[in-house]
């Protein structure tokens, strides 16, 4: 559920965004890699959560949410980059979440960005609804 919600908010806001500039902009949750694959390409990777704390009375009072975000592109490294950020902007102003690494380069056989994010959730966000 959280996963989704992330995915449709990154999409619809980086979309908006860069949509004119970048129209074949694509967005995955999958690992694995299509056949003919489009880019650049946004994988949005939901990261193992945990409980924050526990009481007696109401139980689990949160989790802990952290994604990985990788950023591709086939041609240049300022394509990766400016994708990049601008998920950045939306996962930190939008969603609420805070940055654990910036965005990093990495040396594949495509330009790729790298990000993780985390947010605490709590029973009561309206960030579930």
């Amino acid at each position: 559920m959280i996963e989704s919600k992330v995915l449709t908010v990154v999409k619809t806001n980086v979309t908006a965004k860069l949509g004119s500039k970048y129209p074949d902009i694509n967005f995955t949750t999958r690992n694995a890699v299509p056949k003919n694959p489009k880019f650049p390409c946004v994988h949005i990777q939901k990261l193992s959560g945990a409980e924050v704390g526990r009481e007696l009375e109401y139980g689990v009072v949160g989790i802990v949410s952290d994604f990985q975000i990788d950023c591709y592109d086939a041609t240049s490294q300022e394509i990766a980059e400016e994708v990049a950020y601008t998920v950045a902007d939306v996962m930190c102003n939008t969603l609420g979440y805070g940055i654990l690494t910036d965005p990093f380069n990495s040396n594949t056989d495509v330009y790729r960005n790298v990000a993780r994010y985390r947010r605490y959730i709590g029973n009561d966000d309206t960030f579930l609804t």
